[in-house]
């Protein structure tokens, strides 16, 4: 090859090199993308990069990348109530099922244009294909609900709806990786009656602790009678065994004695001269059987006491008689003495005054 050539060569190949460029154009990261051309689109899915693309050639991108959309949602319960929750899902495009994702490229018109660029959204993937699924399956479940049983059932109803969905959104271009359901909005009227049924329900279980606790009050008094209870009897029955044995131990004899020792200790005052056993309002003398022997001995010794004491006291009277008869009349004799010297005196006065003329 002359150097003439040479030289022509390099120069077309500076030239075609950078119009190369201008005939690409690019797939970014998370995306994947499709050309369009006048006759349609072409039948390759791109992945990231740089493609061939020229003259009125069009790339068409989609994005892939895991997007989480909050759907929020309010149904009519079978109460005639409105009940209301959000619904959480994570997605991600299934980039496996080409002919969906080349159908969803030729269906969907794109969200926004920048160049030869056209931009197939996450949201306009979940609108299209996935929401009105969500929205389907969960009014179906809720609807059936008064709210009441809502608020009693929230758990398997959720999961209820969780599974659900999952299940109706399988086979579609998106994949749900994960379904939550939250946020659950009850009317105020709802909330307010649970709200009292609550309260009621505290005030319930309050009584219930109160009376509890009277009861747990009212066994404990319980059983401290029962101890004090069984405490006096047990202190009865000592008293009772101690006086059987004190009494077992005093015979008659004894208890006759005691009483002679009482009578002496009454009679022995510095006033009395004896002792005489009661006697009852009938005039009739105490039955000395029961506290003396039975042969009664105590009973003629006592009695021979009382005689002897009677009889002194006779005999000191009799010796006191003559003593106060002389002595009344001695005051006799004196008094009529007296009485005598008076009149005497009375006449030697009576003849010392002179005679009236």
């Amino acid at each position: 090859m002359s150097k003439a050539r040479m030289f022509l060569y390099l120069i077309v190949m500076a030239v075609a090199m950078p119009g190369c460029r201008w005939c690409a154009e690019d797939v970014p990261a998370g995306h994947i993308g499709m050309t369009w051309e006048p006759e349609g689109f072409t039948d390759s899915v791109l992945g990231p990069g740089y493609h061939n693309c020229h003259g009125r050639c069009k790339m068409y991108l989609m994005e892939v990348t895991d997007v989480t959309f909050n759907h929020k949602m309010s149904v009519l319960c079978a109460d005639s109530l409105n009940f209301g929750f959000d619904v959480k899902i994570l997605v991600a495009l299934n980039r496996g099922d080409k002919d969906r994702v080349k159908a969803a490229f030729r269906d969907l018109k794109p969200a926004k244009e920048a160049g030869a660029h056209r931009y197939i959204t996450a949201e306009q993937l979940f609108n299209t294909y996935i929401r009105p699924v969500v929205d389907q399956e969960s009014r179906k479940i809720i609807s059936k609900y008064r709210t009441d049983e809502i608020v009693y059932n929230r758990k398997q109803i959720i999961e209820e709806v969780r599974t659900v969905i999952a299940q109706a959104t399988k086979g579609t271009i998106l994949k749900v990786k994960r379904v939550t359901v939250g946020n659950l909005d009850f009317l105020e009227v709802v909330t307010k009656a649970q709200e009292l049924k609550a309260q009621r329900k505290v005030e319930i279980e309050t009584t219930k602790a109160e009376a509890l606790k009277q009861v747990e009050k009212e066994k404990a008094k319980l059983k401290v009678a029962e101890i004090r209870y069984k405490t006096e009897l047990v202190e009865a029955s000592m008293v009772a065994d101690a006086n059987k044995v004190i009494a077992s131990s005093i015979s008659p004899q004894y208890l006759a004695y005691k009483q002679l020792e009482v009578i002496r200790t009454a009679a022995s005052g510095p006033n009395n001269w004896g002792f005489v056993p009661y006697q009852d309002v009938m005039n009739k003398p105490v039955d000395t059987s029961r506290w003396t022997s039975p042969e009664g001995l105590m009973d003629i010794e006592l009695m021979e006491r009382i005689k002897e004491a009677k009889r002194m006291a006779s005999a000191e009277e009799k010796k006191e008689e003559p003593e106060a008869k002389e002595k009344e009349e001695e005051a006799v004799k004196k008094f009529a003495s007296e009485k005598k010297a008076k009149e005497r005196e009375k006449e030697k006065k009576d003849d010392k005054k002179p005679a009236k003329k």
